[in-house]
C-alpha cells in the first residue's frame, strides 16, 4: 500500500482546511490534532486505503478507556431511570423518559427554574433498542429542554422513524450521551451516498456501539442532534450516523451551542447531506459555537463540508480528527 509523508507543516494545515471545507474528500485523509496521541504529530497521512470503522474504533479504544457503568440492576428493562448511580425505575419507553426529566435538574438555576426536589444526577438508559415516532412526544421530537441529563445508549440503536431531529437540545440544557456497551456490534448497510441503515439481519457495514440514527429532516437542519439556545453536548460514547439533512446531517449547532467529544469514545460517520443547502454531511456549525474531539470520517455533503461545515466567525474547533 503505497503512502506518502507530508512533513511541511504550512502543506498540512492546507489539507486539513480543505478537508473540513469539502474541497478535499473526507475518505481520503487522516488528520490527527493535538491531543488524541501519545506524541503530537506534524505530519498528515494520505492512505489509498482509510480505516475502517471498525478499526477506528479499536484504535480509539486501544488510546482510552471508553466511559462506561454498571446497568445490570436495569435488567432487561425495556427503559430504565437511574439517579444520582442507583437504579430508580424501569418501564415502557414513554413513562421512563418523562420520569427522567421530571427528575432531571434545571442546568441553570434563576427564579424561573427551581431545582428544588429535583436530583443531582439522572440517567436514562436503554435496555432495549428503540424505534420511535414523533406521536409519543409532545414536541413531536425527543427534547431536552433546559434540563441537565445523561442518557446511556447502552450497546443500543436510538432510531427516528419518521422524520425530523433524534434529538433536540435546547435552552441552557446540558446533555451527556454515554455508552455503557461499546463493543455491541450493530449491523447496517450503505446506500450509493454512504449512508447508513440500521439492518441486523442483512447489514454488512458494522458499528460496534450504541448508534443514533434515523434523523431525516428533508430541507430541515440537525438529522441526528440539533443543538441550539447555548446548549451543550457531551458526546462520551457511542455513534451518531446513517441520518439525513439539508444542514448538519450528523449535529447541527447555532446559538453559542457546544458539542464536546473530548472524553471517551465517540465518533461521527455514515451521514448524508443533501438539500437546498446541502452543508456539513456530520457537522454544520455557525457563529460562537464551539467542537472539540472525537472522530468524524465517512460523512458526505453535495454541496460544501463532508466532514465539517462551520459559518461564521468567533467558531472553535479543536482536537477532532477528520
Amino acid at each position: 500500500m503505497m503512502k506518502h509523508k507530508i512533513t511541511n507543516r504550512i502543506i498540512s494545515l492546507v489539507i486539513a482546511v480543505a478537508t473540513l471545507i469539502g474541497v478535499v474528500p473526507m475518505a481520503s485523509i487522516t488528520v490527527w490534532a493535538d491531543g488524541l496521541q501519545e506524541n503530537n504529530r506534524e505530519e498528515s497521512t494520505i492512505d489509498e486505503k482509510p480505516l475502517t470503522p471498525a478499526e477506528t474504533v479499536e484504535k480509539e479504544m486501544a488510546a482510552r478507556n471508553p466511559i462506561t457503568k454498571d446497568r445490570s440492576e436495569a435488567g432487561l428493562g425495556p427503559y430504565a431511570v437511574y439517579v444520582d448511580g442507583k437504579f430508580h425505575a424501569k418501564g415502557n419507553f414513554s413513562d421512563m423518559w418523562n420520569l427522567a426529566m421530571e427528575l432531571a435538574p434545571y442546568a441553570v438555576e434563576d427564579e424561573k427554574h427551581s431545582n428544588a426536589g429535583k436530583k443531582e444526577l439522572v440517567e436514562f438508559v436503554l435496555c432495549f433498542d428503540m424505534h420511535y415516532k414523533s406521536d409519543w412526544f409532545g414536541e413531536k421530537t425527543m427534547t431536552v429542554s433546559g434540563k441537565k441529563i445523561t442518557i446511556d445508549l447502552n450497546g443500543h440503536i436510538l432510531k427516528r422513524e419518521d422524520g425530523g431531529s433524534v434529538i433536540k437540545v435546547t435552552d441552557n440544557a446540558v446533555l451527556t450521551i454515554m455508552d455503557s456497551k461499546p463493543t455491541t456490534k450493530n449491523a447496517g448497510k450503505l446506500n450509493s451516498k454512504g449512508q447508513w441503515t440500521y439492518d441486523p439481519d442483512a447489514g454488512d457495514t458494522f458499528i460496534y456501539g450504541g448508534v443514533i440514527t434515523g434523523g431525516n429532516c428533508g430541507t430541515g437542519d440537525g438529522g441526528g442532534l440539533y443543538i441550539d439556545g447555548a446548549s451543550t453536548v457531551y458526546l462520551q460514547g457511542g455513534t451518531i450516523a446513517g441520518n439525513k439533512a439539508d444542514v448538519g446531517s450528523g449535529v447541527y449547532l447555532e446559538d453559542n451551542s457546544t458539542l464536546d467529544m473530548s472524553h471517551g469514545v465517540s465518533q461521527i460517520c455514515y451521514n448524508y447531506s443533501a438539500g437546498t443547502s446541502s452543508d456539513g454531511g456530520a457537522i454544520f456549525l455557525r457563529s460562537g459555537c464551539t467542537v472539540i474531539g472525537g472522530y468524524v470520517h465517512h460523512n458526505l455533503a453535495d454541496d460544501y463540508g463532508g466532514g465539517i461545515r462551520a459559518k461564521g466567525g468567533d467558531i472553535l474547533i479543536k482536537n477532532v480528527v477528520v
